[in-house]
């Protein structure tokens, strides 16, 4: 029999309900999350989506720019699977959020109806068909509805970044079900057919997210208790296959991370922006477990949230339920395998829980808790509830009373747990509903009123955001995570755009007393330090930074505008082209380097520098006038005069001179402005004819004493 025939009689009845079960998974799942597609951009969309130029595509066809969506501003591989699929949406949809939800929610469906037939299959494996066979599809359709309804998973299903965890997870399981129907095909065409989707499926997970390199220790173990059946002598059998995996594994984690994978000195690295030591998060992940537990078992909206705050542990008894959690696990895990040959599908559910968790719950100095991390440990969480409630009806069939009860409360927990996801969608709404249950939950949490000032700021939302800033300010930095050099930064950010620039230096200073090294506080000082005219100490602020963070794009940038402001043009280009292979989209560097070859007199390169700033940004004025200045010095004053003429029919009047006032008269520090006399020549004639009240040149000449 063919690997593709599927029309026999006996295969036509099973393929007609994996059907029924995949389109009941479908209308279940749109209608609990129906509600979730104006969901907006949260926390990590910013970076990884909204702010990271190299998942912008304009360009489908262009291999440069597909190759880019793979790649993070350092050049690195960075989840390329993920990141490629959220290219796409942005080439179809740039910000509008529900293509992104749209493709969100297909990856959960898909993953979803994978582990229906995935876990359908290994009931219907010989060692254990007898036992389950007969209510396997029952037990696999409830088990893949009770994870896909569940609230916890709106973590990673509603949280647009968090694609990554649930495209992992549905390529994950479809690597497991490729290989076990490889496993089990007795055709050697059939075999290779099935392993062959393995390797793929497998790399496609790799590329997603990289706590999937667990794969190939998690197929040693299926095969071990499902497939084979657990014991001494297979264990025996198969240690050396154990072994050749784990190697794979290793391989594949090199070309992923490189080298840096085994260089401890950058897992403790890590750990000094955390409130905890490598010890504390070991000590505290598996109480951390433990709540994933009852968060599945129990998840109503309330205990549900965002970021939670939880209490570090620092030894076994402080707290002393940290000694009970660890136990707890182990007493669960060696009863497990003591009962493997009785209850091999449990023990191997129980250890793929506990195995999953593994990499994001151990020594990587990752914050302590997130619910999307359930995502893909939690997918054969349900295959015991499900068998126990399935297997409860048999057995209750002849006492009515209780039969019938069943029958009312499996129904009762499915829509109760839907309509739990549907109401924490509400909660993903916008930031301000996300983080304002933060506060409702954790009030002490700083980094809650962070991001809700951040969210307010956003808005232009003032007075709110500075509120929010020093409420999280006034309160104990968190021990997840410190925050409160980020929010002095952040505030200081704010009161430099409010021209205030004696409390933006006052926070910017703080926030470095927080964190000596924080790139973006000495990014910020040093721009301070230009504004007061002092380019010695900004020199040292960006060379600090650089020194941190070679790829800071903002400190090349930054330092190569003091070395255009001291004439020492070179320097400055070359400042400015290692900005440009950081980040190719921000329109300043390309501004500043047209200036620079301006000044260098190469009016060619000067042009096409300053037309692709003004491409990036078609709002800016300046680099219109410095081309305008460069024309007139050339002598193509038509081309001078009609680029001045299209600014003023594209501006009011009134507020084109307030602008080349306050960037050209006032000579704003931040701003290398063009010659001011070339400047009030041109528009002298075009004012005068307007009558306008400003009549640019008789100001410039008196600030300027022309």
């Amino acid at each position: 029999m063919g690997i593709l025939h599927l029309t026999s009689e006996t295969d036509l009845p099973s393929c007609r309900k994996k059907i029924f079960a995949g389109f009941s998974i479908l209308i279940i799942i749109l209608l609990i999350y129906s509600n979730s597609f104006n969901c907006s951009w949260h926390f990590d969309d910013k970076q990884n989506i909204l702010d990271r130029q190299e998942i912008h595509l304009a360009n489908i066809s262009s291999w440069q720019q597909i190759k880019s969506a793979f790649s993070n501003k350092a050049g690195h591989i960075d989840r390329p699977v993920s990141c490629f699929s959220l290219a796409i949406n942005y080439f179809f949809g740039k910000e509008e959020v529900f293509g992104y939800h749209l493709v969100n929610l297909f990856v959960h469906f898909i993953a979803a109806f994978t582990l229906f037939i995935f876990i359908y299959e290994i009931l219907n494996l010989p060692i254990i068909k007898a036992r389950y066979g007969p209510k396997a599809y029952s037990i696999a359709l409830l088990a893949s509805i009770l994870w896909a309804i569940n609230p916890v998973q709106t973590q990673a299903v509603t949280y647009i970044v968090q694609r990554m965890a649930s495209m992992a997870a549905m390529f994950y399981i479809m690597a497991m079900y490729f290989y076990l129907k490889g496993r089990i095909s007795k055709e050697r065409l059939s075999r290779y057919f099935w392993f062959c989707l393995f390797v793929l499926a497998a790399l496609l997970a790799f590329g997603s997210k990289e706590n999937t390199i667990i794969l190939f220790i998690n197929i040693f173990i299926f095969d071990l208790f499902l497939v084979q059946g657990f014991s001494i002598r297979n264990l025996k059998r198969v240690t050396l296959l154990l072994l050749i995996l784990i190697l794979f594994s290793i391989i594949i984690a090199l070309i992923i991370e490189g080298p840096e994978i085994f260089n401890l000195k950058i897992y403790l690295a890590g750990y000094e922006c955390r409130g905890f030591t490598l010890w504390e998060r070991l000590l505290t992940e598996p109480r951390i477990i433990l709540f994933y537990i009852s968060l599945l078992l129990y998840p109503m909206p309330n205990r549900l949230c965002f970021v939670h705050d939880i209490r570090i542990s620092h030894g076994f008894l402080d707290p002393p339920i940290t000694g009970l959690a660890i136990l707890f696990i182990l007493i669960i895990l060696v009863f497990s395998i003591v009962k493997a040959r009785k209850w091999p599908l449990i023990t191997y559910c129980t250890i793929f829980f506990f195995l999953h968790h593994l990499v994001e719950g151990s020594f990587i100095p990752l914050e302590l808790i997130f619910e999307h991390r359930n995502y893909l440990p939690s997918m054969l969480f349900f295959v015991p509830i499900a068998i126990l409630l399935i297997k409860g009806l048999e057995h209750f069939a002849p006492k009515k009373i209780i039969h019938t009860a069943l029958i009312f409360f499996i129904p009762l927990i499915l829509i109760a747990t839907g309509n739990a996801t549907f109401l924490r969608n509400i909660i993903w709404k916008t930031d301000e509903s996300l983080w304002m249950d933060v506060i409702d939950k954790y009030p002490a949490l700083p980094r809650a009123h962070h991001n809700l000032a951040n969210y307010y700021e956003h808005l232009g939302l003032i007075k709110p955001a500075i509120l929010e800033y020093t409420k999280a300010l006034d309160l104990p930095e968190g021990l997840n995570r410190r925050t409160h050099h980020h929010t002095h930064r952040d505030l200081g950010l704010l009161y430099y755009k409010q021209k205030n620039y004696k409390l933006s230096l006052k926070h910017i200073s703080k926030s470095l007393l927080y964190k000596s090294d924080y790139t973006k506080a000495l990014n910020m000082l040093g721009v301070l330090k230009i504004r007061e005219g002092n380019y010695k100490e900004a020199f040292d602020c960006f060379i600090q930074s650089l020194t941190k963070d070679r790829n800071n794009f903002e400190a090349h940038n930054n330092l190569g505008f003091i070395l255009l402001k001291q004439k020492r043009f070179d320097e400055a280009i070359n400042e400015f082209h290692k900005a440009l292979k950081i980040n190719k989209s921000e329109s300043r560097t390309y501004i500043n380097l047209g200036i620079a070859y301006k000044y260098k007199e190469e009016f060619g390169k000067a042009i096409n520098y300053l037309k692709e700033g003004i491409t990036l940004n078609r709002n800016l004025i300046m680099p219109r006038l410095h081309i305008l200045e460069i024309y007139y010095r050339i002598g193509q004053h038509q081309k001078a005069l009609q680029i001045a003429q299209d600014l003023v029919n594209s501006k009011s009047i009134k507020l084109l001179s307030e602008i080349i006032i306050q960037k050209v008269l006032q000579e704003d520090p931040m701003v290398e402005a063009p010659d001011p006399r070339i400047i009030s020549s041109i528009f002298s004639g075009i004012y005068k004819k307007k009558g306008d009240q400003y009549y640019i040149q008789a100001k410039i000449m008196r600030k300027k004493g022309y």
